[in-house]
């Protein structure tokens, strides 16, 4: 996982990278700002990952990703 920290004129926040991450819920929840989190990605990779993703995230008591 690759993080960049983005510095706005106001605010600042992380970003995370990296393959699989959505897969590997116990690796990204410690590093989220609770109770906010969004998670960024585009119509054909969500379409190959979210079913499985809901999964995890609902078992992890985490809100599933839209």
């Amino acid at each position: 996982m690759i993080t960049l920290d983005l510095i706005l004129p106001d605010t600042r926040y992380p970003i995370h990278i990296g393959h699989g991450l959505l897969e590997q819920v116990d690796l990204l929840l410690p590093h989220l700002p609770l109770p906010k989190a969004a998670i960024v990605s585009n119509a054909t990779v969500a379409r190959c990952t979210c079913s499985g993703c809901n999964r995890r995230w609902k078992r992890a008591a985490w809100p599933a990703p839209a």
